[in-house]
Protein backbone atom coordinates (compact mmCIF):
# COMPACT_ATOMS: atom_id res chain seq x y z
CA UNK A 1 0.00 0.00 0.00
CA UNK A 2 1.79 2.99 -1.04
CA UNK A 3 2.35 6.56 1.22
CA UNK A 4 2.71 9.57 -0.71
CA UNK A 5 4.89 11.82 1.07
CA UNK A 6 5.09 15.65 -0.55
CA UNK A 7 8.11 16.93 0.40
CA UNK A 8 9.77 20.40 0.54
CA UNK A 9 6.15 22.37 1.23
CA UNK A 10 8.21 25.52 2.79
CA UNK A 11 9.68 26.17 0.03
CA UNK A 12 8.14 29.72 -1.81
CA UNK A 13 7.65 27.61 -5.21
CA UNK A 14 6.06 24.56 -3.54
CA UNK A 15 2.49 23.76 -5.19
CA UNK A 16 1.73 20.27 -2.91
CA UNK A 17 -1.64 20.05 -4.80
CA UNK A 18 -0.68 20.14 -8.12
CA UNK A 19 2.07 17.65 -7.07
CA UNK A 20 -0.65 15.41 -5.61
CA UNK A 21 -2.77 15.84 -9.04
CA UNK A 22 0.43 14.46 -10.56
CA UNK A 23 1.18 11.54 -8.40
CA UNK A 24 -2.26 10.48 -8.83
CA UNK A 25 -1.97 10.61 -13.17
CA UNK A 26 0.94 8.81 -12.76
CA UNK A 27 -0.47 5.67 -10.52
CA UNK A 28 -3.36 5.84 -13.18
CA UNK A 29 -0.77 5.46 -16.06
CA UNK A 30 0.74 2.67 -14.04
CA UNK A 31 -2.71 0.44 -14.07
CA UNK A 32 -2.86 1.12 -9.98
CA UNK A 33 -5.37 -0.48 -8.43
CA UNK A 34 -8.67 1.74 -6.85
CA UNK A 35 -7.17 0.83 -3.57
CA UNK A 36 -3.99 1.97 -4.72
CA UNK A 37 -4.57 5.63 -5.95
CA UNK A 38 -6.44 5.99 -2.91
CA UNK A 39 -3.01 6.60 -1.24
CA UNK A 40 -2.62 8.32 1.86
CA UNK A 41 -0.56 12.02 1.70
CA UNK A 42 1.54 13.24 3.91
CA UNK A 43 3.03 17.10 3.76
CA UNK A 44 6.41 17.52 5.00
CA UNK A 45 9.35 19.99 5.75
CA UNK A 46 11.84 16.79 6.12
CA UNK A 47 14.67 19.65 7.03
CA UNK A 48 13.11 21.61 9.76
CA UNK A 49 10.96 17.67 10.77
CA UNK A 50 7.29 19.34 10.11
CA UNK A 51 4.70 17.11 8.91
CA UNK A 52 1.03 17.16 8.60
CA UNK A 53 -2.18 15.66 7.00
CA UNK A 54 -3.46 18.28 5.34
CA UNK A 55 -2.26 21.93 4.52
CA UNK A 56 -4.42 23.64 6.58
CA UNK A 57 -3.21 21.55 9.71
CA UNK A 58 -0.40 23.69 12.02
CA UNK A 59 2.97 22.55 11.32
CA UNK A 60 3.25 19.40 13.25
CA UNK A 61 5.67 16.93 13.77
CA UNK A 62 6.82 13.18 12.40
CA UNK A 63 4.38 11.48 14.49
CA UNK A 64 1.49 11.61 11.87
CA UNK A 65 3.68 9.87 9.47
CA UNK A 66 4.80 6.95 11.80
CA UNK A 67 1.29 6.36 12.49
CA UNK A 68 0.27 6.67 8.84
CA UNK A 69 2.94 3.61 8.34
CA UNK A 70 1.88 1.79 11.48
CA UNK A 71 -1.90 2.24 10.34
CA UNK A 72 -1.35 1.22 6.52
CA UNK A 73 1.51 -0.68 5.69
CA UNK A 74 0.58 -4.61 6.70
CA UNK A 75 3.43 -6.32 9.38
CA UNK A 76 5.49 -9.39 7.56
CA UNK A 77 3.75 -12.64 7.13
CA UNK A 78 6.68 -14.93 7.39
CA UNK A 79 7.71 -17.00 10.57
CA UNK A 80 10.91 -17.01 12.31
CA UNK A 81 10.39 -20.49 13.39
CA UNK A 82 10.28 -22.11 9.53
CA UNK A 83 13.54 -22.32 7.84
CA UNK A 84 15.59 -19.53 7.04
CA UNK A 85 14.65 -17.49 3.57
CA UNK A 86 16.24 -14.42 2.53
CA UNK A 87 16.68 -12.16 -0.20
CA UNK A 88 19.32 -9.93 -0.90
CA UNK A 89 18.19 -6.93 -2.62
CA UNK A 90 21.42 -5.01 -2.92
CA UNK A 91 24.86 -5.07 -2.30
CA UNK A 92 28.00 -2.98 0.18
CA UNK A 93 31.52 -3.62 0.24
CA UNK A 94 34.06 -3.35 3.36
CA UNK A 95 37.90 -3.76 3.09
CA UNK A 96 37.85 -6.01 5.99
CA UNK A 97 35.16 -8.45 5.47
CA UNK A 98 34.59 -8.07 1.56
CA UNK A 99 30.92 -8.16 0.19
CA UNK A 100 27.78 -7.81 1.62
CA UNK A 101 24.56 -8.47 1.01
CA UNK A 102 21.69 -6.39 2.06
CA UNK A 103 18.71 -8.55 2.99
CA UNK A 104 15.20 -8.83 3.71
CA UNK A 105 14.58 -11.78 5.92
CA UNK A 106 11.14 -13.84 4.72
CA UNK A 107 10.92 -16.73 7.33
CA UNK A 108 13.33 -18.03 10.13
CA UNK A 109 15.85 -16.71 12.12
CA UNK A 110 19.72 -15.93 11.38
CA UNK A 111 22.40 -15.73 13.94
CA UNK A 112 26.18 -14.59 13.56
CA UNK A 113 28.73 -17.67 12.97
CA UNK A 114 25.76 -19.61 11.53
CA UNK A 115 26.00 -21.77 8.41
CA UNK A 116 23.77 -21.03 5.65
CA UNK A 117 23.82 -21.53 1.71
CA UNK A 118 23.35 -18.99 -0.90
CA UNK A 119 21.35 -19.99 -3.97
CA UNK A 120 22.18 -18.43 -7.39
CA UNK A 121 19.80 -17.37 -9.64
CA UNK A 122 21.27 -19.78 -12.39
CA UNK A 123 20.28 -22.82 -9.75
CA UNK A 124 23.77 -23.12 -8.39
CA UNK A 125 23.62 -23.30 -4.60
CA UNK A 126 26.61 -22.19 -2.71
CA UNK A 127 28.15 -22.36 0.99
CA UNK A 128 28.79 -20.05 3.04
CA UNK A 129 29.07 -19.18 6.76
CA UNK A 130 28.19 -15.70 8.34
CA UNK A 131 30.93 -13.73 9.40
CA UNK A 132 29.55 -10.36 10.56
CA UNK A 133 25.76 -9.48 11.07
CA UNK A 134 24.94 -6.29 10.66
CA UNK A 135 21.48 -4.75 11.71
CA UNK A 136 20.09 -1.12 11.16
CA UNK A 137 18.70 1.33 13.52
CA UNK A 138 17.39 4.70 11.19
CA UNK A 139 20.82 5.72 9.14
CA UNK A 140 22.59 3.86 11.53
CA UNK A 141 24.47 0.11 11.40
CA UNK A 142 25.16 -1.79 14.03
CA UNK A 143 26.56 -5.45 14.78
CA UNK A 144 23.54 -7.88 15.89
CA UNK A 145 24.35 -11.52 16.72
CA UNK A 146 20.92 -12.25 15.78
CA UNK A 147 17.57 -11.24 13.46
CA UNK A 148 14.47 -12.65 12.60
CA UNK A 149 11.67 -13.04 9.83
CA UNK A 150 10.57 -9.17 8.73
CA UNK A 151 14.26 -7.70 9.71
CA UNK A 152 16.57 -5.91 6.99
CA UNK A 153 20.27 -6.78 7.90
CA UNK A 154 23.73 -7.24 6.39
CA UNK A 155 24.99 -10.27 6.17
CA UNK A 156 28.71 -11.03 5.44
CA UNK A 157 30.93 -13.91 4.16
CA UNK A 158 29.71 -14.97 1.14
CA UNK A 159 32.05 -13.55 -1.53
CA UNK A 160 29.53 -14.93 -4.53
CA UNK A 161 26.78 -12.66 -3.14
CA UNK A 162 24.61 -10.97 -5.93
CA UNK A 163 21.28 -9.41 -5.99
CA UNK A 164 18.20 -11.46 -6.07
CA UNK A 165 20.27 -14.40 -4.37
CA UNK A 166 18.56 -16.40 -1.35
CA UNK A 167 19.97 -17.04 1.88
CA UNK A 168 18.85 -20.66 2.91
CA UNK A 169 18.96 -23.14 5.19
CA UNK A 170 21.76 -25.67 4.20
CA UNK A 171 19.77 -28.41 5.64
CA UNK A 172 16.39 -27.81 3.98
CA UNK A 173 17.01 -25.24 1.32
CA UNK A 174 13.72 -22.94 0.09
CA UNK A 175 15.18 -20.47 -2.91
CA UNK A 176 12.76 -17.34 -3.27
CA UNK A 177 12.10 -15.99 -6.75
CA UNK A 178 15.01 -14.76 -8.40
CA UNK A 179 14.84 -10.61 -9.21
CA UNK A 180 15.18 -9.33 -12.39
CA UNK A 181 17.63 -6.79 -13.12
CA UNK A 182 17.12 -4.85 -16.20
CA UNK A 183 20.25 -4.82 -18.42
CA UNK A 184 22.19 -1.52 -19.02
CA UNK A 185 20.86 1.08 -21.35
CA UNK A 186 23.98 3.21 -21.12
CA UNK A 187 27.84 2.75 -22.85
CA UNK A 188 31.18 4.70 -22.10
CA UNK A 189 34.11 3.68 -22.89
CA UNK A 190 36.94 5.03 -20.41
CA UNK A 191 40.06 5.65 -21.52
CA UNK A 192 43.38 7.40 -20.19
CA UNK A 193 44.12 10.87 -21.46
CA UNK A 194 45.72 10.99 -24.46
CA UNK A 195 45.04 14.53 -25.86
CA UNK A 196 47.78 17.92 -25.89
CA UNK A 197 46.51 18.40 -22.25
CA UNK A 198 47.31 15.36 -20.63
CA UNK A 199 49.12 15.29 -17.20
CA UNK A 200 48.13 18.79 -16.43
CA UNK A 201 45.73 17.88 -13.95
CA UNK A 202 44.39 14.92 -12.15
CA UNK A 203 46.23 12.37 -9.66
CA UNK A 204 44.88 8.98 -10.69
CA UNK A 205 44.92 8.89 -14.43
CA UNK A 206 47.15 5.63 -15.50
CA UNK A 207 45.10 3.03 -16.58
CA UNK A 208 46.22 0.78 -13.85
CA UNK A 209 44.50 3.41 -11.12
CA UNK A 210 41.22 3.37 -13.66
CA UNK A 211 40.93 -0.72 -13.83
CA UNK A 212 40.82 -0.90 -9.78
CA UNK A 213 38.32 2.32 -9.45
CA UNK A 214 36.09 0.41 -12.03
CA UNK A 215 36.59 -2.97 -10.31
CA UNK A 216 35.85 -1.41 -7.14
CA UNK A 217 32.83 -0.12 -8.52
CA UNK A 218 31.67 -3.48 -9.79
CA UNK A 219 31.56 -4.54 -6.44
CA UNK A 220 28.55 -2.68 -5.51
CA UNK A 221 27.15 -1.82 -8.94
CA UNK A 222 24.74 -4.63 -9.72
CA UNK A 223 23.42 -2.76 -13.18
CA UNK A 224 27.31 -2.24 -14.39
CA UNK A 225 29.11 -4.43 -17.17
CA UNK A 226 33.01 -4.29 -16.92
CA UNK A 227 35.19 -4.93 -20.61
CA UNK A 228 38.95 -4.21 -21.27
CA UNK A 229 38.42 -3.19 -25.04
CA UNK A 230 42.14 -2.14 -25.75
CA UNK A 231 45.47 -1.10 -23.93
CA UNK A 232 44.00 1.34 -21.33
CA UNK A 233 40.52 1.41 -22.82
CA UNK A 234 37.38 -0.08 -20.68
CA UNK A 235 34.00 -0.26 -21.99
CA UNK A 236 31.34 -0.23 -19.24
Amino acid sequence: MPIVVINKIDKPSADPDRVVDEVFDLFAAMDASDEQQDFPVVYAAARDGIAKLDMADEDGSFECLFETILERIPVPDGDKDNPIQAQVFTLDYDNYVGKIGISRIFNGTVKKGDNIMLAKADGEFVKGKISKLIGFHGLNRMEINEAEAGDIVAIAGMETVDVGDSVVDPENPMPLDPMHIEEPTLTVVFSVNDSPLAGTEGKHVTSNKLKDRLEQEMQTNVAMKLEVVGEGKFKV
